[in-house]
């Protein structure tokens, strides 16, 4: 394209978009790319090709965000009198612009010079600030193409023109809440709520309090328990260990521990569950929107069931150590809900093709995973687990110590135990393995590209796999649910 075309294209698109700067709103801004990429393309077409050109640019509507939606009456172009072949002085554009938007003002609003399907109006003026200078730099119709994609792009940050529902009864807001879930699967079949004082079953209910300290200050733990065949496993454990975190946290509980157990296995049983796990919190609760939980009346307990089709893991996964530096041991070493540094550890490991990650403390001592504990086999045939000192003590990882020492008798294992471990001893392991409530042994056959061992699933990490997994079928640690 010569240097001549490449300018006149340009203006005529600063022309176009002072076109849209001047209505008030347009029907469903969505489809605004697709009219102006489609202009733009015809531009570059002869008239001969401009069919074709629409048919393509339907097919690939992706490109701009909404296949199906390029059908325009010849209103939807800018009108050729803005277009010029050559610059207009700066007076004589402003007069031209002045009276551009006076007659957009007379247009009878039943005839819109855009004329889109459904929607909400959005203004178009406070997105389209790029100046004549940014067109004129752009470097090819493509550029300009992908400018607009851009610059339609920003609507995301425009409120829409229409009220905001206002729901003045908390019946109203109910409605709105259950219309979501009435054309889904209940995800969550109940959940418990010291804010309301029972188990709730209906979906639209389960929500918490917005002044609640955990959701708006962190200030809270919590823990878990799995459920297979209508059983709890390690409910006791996991709930001793809940406490510990609470304690650590500075966060009270509304009820003995007694009591918290019993509601949570009521509202299990209430659920219906056979097999997931159970979750629960405990808040120093809702109050004020302050830092200090002071104003807080009272803690607030929270739990809910979660459906799950596990099962015993027998396959092995990729692990690499993240850079997101680990938590400090007295956040790490209790249960709380500040898990930020958890959350971009594991989008660490999946953007970098992994399971899961792993921590490195300073001194180079592996640490945990971001919700698993790792465990070895040496060459020496010792099954190893890193000191629990700075680290969450895992409750799955300390069951698999107790469970381990059959191994031992059955000649398998040589030993078993905690201990300080470093990058490169771990690395050197006969097997390695994730260790969490959920999986509950899971291999790992691959750490920062280089094999563990042989590459592959290990005898060794199986055995204890079956160990634990029997364990959680017939244990002697398991709370059987009361359905009725």
């Amino acid at each position: 394209m010569t240097t001549t075309r490449l300018l006149s294209l340009t203006r005529r698109v600063h022309a176009s978009f002072r076109f849209f700067c001047q209505i008030r709103c347009v029907r469903c801004f969505q489809d605004v790319p697709n009219n102006l990429a489609l202009w733009i393309a015809e531009q570059r077409c002869s008239r001969k090709t401009r069919e074709d050109t629409r048919e393509d640019t339907t097919k690939s509507g992706t490109r701009w965000g909404h296949p199906g939606r390029l059908k325009l009456s010849h209103s939807a172009y800018p009108p050729r009198s803005l277009y010029r072949s050559t610059p207009r002085p700066r007076a004589s554009r402003r007069r031209e612009q002045s009276t551009l938007s006076t007659h957009h003002a007379r247009r009878p609003a039943s005839r819109p010079l855009i004329k889109l399907q459904g929607g909400a109006g959005v203004p178009l003026a406070p997105l389209l600030s790029y100046s004549y200078t940014t067109l004129h730099s752009l470097p090819s119709p493509r550029s300009v193409l992908l400018l607009t994609d851009q610059l339609i792009a920003m609507g995301s940050y425009v409120q829409a023109e229409d009220e905001i529902p206002v729901y003045e009864s908390g019946a109203e807001a109910l409605q709105k809440l259950q219309e979501k879930w009435k054309s889904t699967a209940a995800p969550f079949p109940a959940m418990y709520s010291s804010v309301l004082g029972g188990i709730v079953l209906d979906p639209a209910m389960m929500v918490l309090p917005i002044d609640d300290h955990m959701v708006h200050r962190g200030h809270g733990v919590f823990d878990t328990a799995m459920l297979l065949d209508g059983h709890l496993y390690e409910l006791d454990p996991h709930l001793d260990r809940f406490l510990r975190s609470a304690a650590k946290a500075k966060v009270g509980t509304p009820f003995p521990r007694d009591a918290l157990r019993s509601i949570l296995v009521q509202m299990t049983a209430a659920s219906g569950c056979r097999k997931g796990s159970i979750r629960y919190w405990l808040s120093s609760g809702p109050g004020d929107f302050l830092l200090s939980s002071s104003g807080c009346p009272t803690p607030a307990f929270y739990a809910v069931v979660i459906p799950s089709d596990y099962d015993q893991c027998r396959h092995g996964v990729k692990a690499v150590t993240t850079s997101v530096p680990m938590k400090p041991p007295l956040f790490a070493t209790s249960k709380n809900v500040n898990y930020l540094p958890n959350v971009l550890s594991i989008m660490d490991a999946e953007e970098r093709g992994a399971f899961a990650s792993v921590w490195v403390d300073e001194q180079g001592y592996v640490a945990e995973g971001p919700m698993v504990n790792v465990a070895f086999v040496t060459p020496a045939g010792e099954l190893v687990l890193p000191d629990f000192d700075k680290i969450l003590s895992g409750c799955t990882a300390k069951r698999l110590l107790a469970l381990a020492p059959r191994l031992v008798d059955a000649g398998l294992l040589t030993g078993v135990g905690t201990k300080h471990i470093t990058v490169d001893e771990a690395k050197t392991s006969l097997e390695m393995a994730f260790v969490g409530s959920g999986l509950p042994v899971l291999p790992v056959v691959e750490w920062d590209g280089k094999p563990i061992g042989e590459g592959k699933v290990g005898k060794l990490m199986l055995a204890l796999s079956d160990l634990l997994w029997e364990d959680m079928k017939s244990g002697p640690d398991r709370v059987a649910v009361p359905y009725k």
